[in-house]
């Protein structure tokens, strides 16, 4: 090959384009991308050996995406596809593909802290691949013991992880929700943009969410140079900020990098969404504790247990009865001198809420500090325990769950030969109403955080048998096939708007032939019930379709975590019930703002690759018959 023609090949000239422009910021980052280069020119994958390991029935645009990101794509892709197509699934077979030729070893997954343990379930249920997330392990060398790990973007960029995870040599990196990466002025971008990378993968449905800025710094980031420089960008592909020109000669090369499957492409039929909310009183006995116990709340606020009282208040709303249990483990912590730390782990490991928000974490090792330093102030604020302990005399007294009750009921009246999904967030309620149906005649399963994956695996095979209910918690079944069942009822309501729709996502999915039931049962008078009408009725969270929640509450609050404490905050600062209802319908005037905001980003996004034509170049199915 004569210089001129070295000069000229494409891959060339995009390595001179990076070292001219100072993409590489380091020898080492410039050798990674050579290696990269050498692996680019591997022959193609004539046949995906991965289809066999695959534990779940596959679509064919989804095999024809990771075909195609094997065979051109290689090194780093884009994968763009409107909400509910699967991107999850297109990468895992590409991920399963490279680790089954030996092609990867270490692979960093980074996402969205509330998609972290459904990530992990996916990769181990539907593609037998064990990861670990980093909130698992708190040893030393956490970044180079484990060759898989899955975690949250912020977390990973922490300084006391950033560097570390720099230093690793890194097979295969992959970034979910990818668009939270469109500010190249960001910390998140900037961490992404420094790690070493041989494969490089991102997932959004929205890659453009403002302007085409943001499409450029996606682009940047994935594959250096490939647009040229910004002003190069401007003058030969924008129009305006949020209107492409050029558009066939930019498809060209954004289908170098990029794919998007649109509904209107995949011949998908998807169920529909039934929604009925069934209201109920509480007996006056409930009534009486739940308003007891809020002015119990309120009055404790101030020792800075907000994690205790958040899930107190929470066991409150889902059972009368489960009540009972957590007070009296308060009382025991306090009584024995147990540090409150103690009594936090217990709760959370009974609710399997994952505290992975990096701001809340913060808080609560703020909180252990000043507990540890200022022992004093603990002593002016102690817990009112006499009070404590007539909340446990009058939990003692309740005899019937009003809402168990009514629960039977609605089963027996409408469901008496369905099979019904419950979920509850608490594993105190779901022991109560595994009882109390299996003693009227219900042949129930339980599944749960605790349970070790053969007797999760066998709950399912019982659930798709003779058992009619499964009961539930947040931890249950993600990245399991539910979908032979159609009614999902929601016994409590989480105050994270993932975790509802997460639960929505168990049989509201791909290959679910029925349209879906979903009930959710509240207490009328209850915190429960501005929940329900903040997200049924004026951001519509179940009529939408899985992954838009995301990017409204990102409009809204920080993260996902950051909204229960908004609600807990609600709760503490409002005198009286009339209080509680204007602060709650700020916060439904603040949500209706952040849904307008991403309609408007959707039909920007919408519009802006109208005229392109993204979907798979190679066809599975065209050379081969043995497609899944």
């Amino acid at each position: 090959m004569t210089k001129n023609e070295i000069i000229e090949d494409p891959k060339n000239k995009l390595l001179l384009f990076n070292l001219e422009n100072g993409m590489y910021d380091s020898l080492k980052s410039f050798d990674l991308h050579n290696k990269s280069i050498e692996l680019s020119a591997i022959d193609s994958f004539e046949k995906l050996v991965s289809l066999n390991n695959v534990k779940v029935d596959l679509y064919t645009h989804q095999i024809d995406t990771a075909y195609t990101i094997i065979n051109k794509m290689k090194l780093g892709a884009l994968l763009a596809d409107e909400v509910g197509l699967g991107k999850t699934i297109e990468a895992g077979i590409v991920i399963k593909e490279l680790i089954l030729r030996g092609l990867v070893k270490r692979i960093l997954i980074l996402v969205p802290a509330s998609l972290s343990s459904q990530w992990q379930d996916e990769m181990r249920v539907k593609f037998n691949e064990e990861f670990i997330r980093k909130e698992e392990f708190h040893g030393k060398d956490f970044w180079t013991r484990f060759d898989k790990i899955i975690c949250s973007i912020d977390t990973a960029k922490q300084p006391e992880n950033s560097e570390e995870i720099r230093s690793v040599d890194w097979d295969l990196i992959l970034v979910d929700e990818a668009h939270k990466l469109k500010n190249e002025k960001t910390l998140n971008f900037k961490f992404v943009e420094k790690l070493p990378k041989k494969y490089f993968f991102m997932l959004t449905a929205t890659p453009m969410q403002n302007n085409l800025k943001e499409l450029y710094n996606m682009f940047t980031l994935l594959k250096p140079g490939l647009l040229g420089t910004y002003s190069q960008f401007q003058s030969r592909f924008m129009q305006d900020e949020r209107t492409p020109s050029n558009h066939q000669e930019l498809q060209s090369i954004l289908k170098e990098v990029m794919i998007r499957n649109r509904r209107t492409d995949v011949d998908i039929k998807f169920p529909e969404r039934i929604v009925k909310n069934i209201s109920f009183k509480l007996s006056e006995e409930e009534t009486e504790l739940y308003n007891e116990l809020e002015k119990f709340i309120r009055a404790h606020y101030s020792m800075g247990v907000m994690l205790v009282l958040m899930i107190l208040q929470r066991v409150a709303t889902s059972s009368s009865f489960a009540i009972k249990a957590t007070l009296e483990r308060m009382l025991h912590t306090i009584e024995n001198g147990i540090d409150i730390n103690v009594l936090e782990k217990q709760l959370l490991d009974e609710t399997e809420d994952e505290i992975t928000d990096v701001e809340i974490v913060k808080e609560r090792l703020e909180k252990i500090k000043e507990r540890a330093e200022a022992k004093r102030s603990r002593a002016e604020k102690v817990w009112d325990v006499e009070w404590l302990k007539r909340l446990i005399e009058q939990s003692a007294k309740i005899k019937t769950n009003t809402k168990g009750n009514e629960l039977l009921k609605y089963i027996d009246t409408y469901l008496k030969n369905e099979k019904v999904l419950v979920f509850t967030s608490f594993r105190k309620t779901q022991d109560y109403i595994f009882k109390f149906f299996s003693d009227a005649g219900y042949k129930c399963v339980k599944f749960n955080g605790s349970m070790n994956w053969v007797d999760k695996d066998k709950a399912i095979e019982e659930f798709k048998g003779d058992a009619q209910i499964l009961i539930s918690t947040e931890a249950g079944g993600e990245g399991r096939n539910l979908q032979f069942a159609h009614v999902m009822i929601n016994y409590d309501l989480p105050w994270n708007p993932m975790k509802i729709e997460q639960r929505i996502g168990r049989i509201h999915r791909l290959k679910q032939e029925h349209d879906v039931l979903i009930i959710n049962f509240f207490s009328e008078g209850t915190i429960e019930e501005h929940i329900l009408e903040l997200l049924y009725d004026k951001i519509k969270l179940f009529q939408m379709v899985i992954g838009e929640l995301d990017t409204i509450l990102s409009n809204v609050v920080d993260t996902p975590a950051s909204f229960e404490k908004t609600i807990m905050d609600i709760i503490i600062k409002s005198d009286n019930k009339r209080d509680m209802e204007d602060n709650f319908k700020k916060l439904q005037l603040d949500f209706e703002k952040g849904k307008n905001i991403y309609e408007k980003m959707k039909n920007l996004d919408s519009r802006t690759f109208e005229n392109f034509d993204l979907t798979p170049i190679y066809k599975y199915g065209d050379k081969h018959d043995d497609k899944k």
